[in-house]
């Protein structure tokens, strides 16, 4: 996995025309910093696959965060129904 990192990070290292101004500099910078926070999390995924379950209960125990999810649940199931945010059927 860190090898692919450092393939990515080499090509766009070995790309000259973010070095014609200061905004690609930045620009370099910042999608080094994109592909590393990418890596980063596929390789928590893989030493520890079950955190981001164990993220969404401690959310779902939360009662402040749960309604939120509730409502987010709920509009996922109205629009897989093609019911819309007021209830009315969109007419399918």
């Amino acid at each position: 996995m860190n090898r692919h990192r450092l393939d990515d990070i080499r090509a766009l290292r070995a790309n000259s025309t973010y070095l014609e101004s200061k905004e690609g500099i930045e620009l370099r910078r910042k999608e080094i910093s994109e592909i590393n926070s990418h890596y980063d999390g596929l390789i928590d995924q893989i030493m520890d696959p079950n955190k981001h379950d164990r993220k969404i209960e401690e959310i779902k125990r939360n009662p402040l965060l749960a309604a939120g999810s509730r409502g987010f649940d709920r509009l996922k199931w109205q629009m897989a129904e093609g019911i819309d945010i007021y209830g009315r059927d969109d007419g399918r």
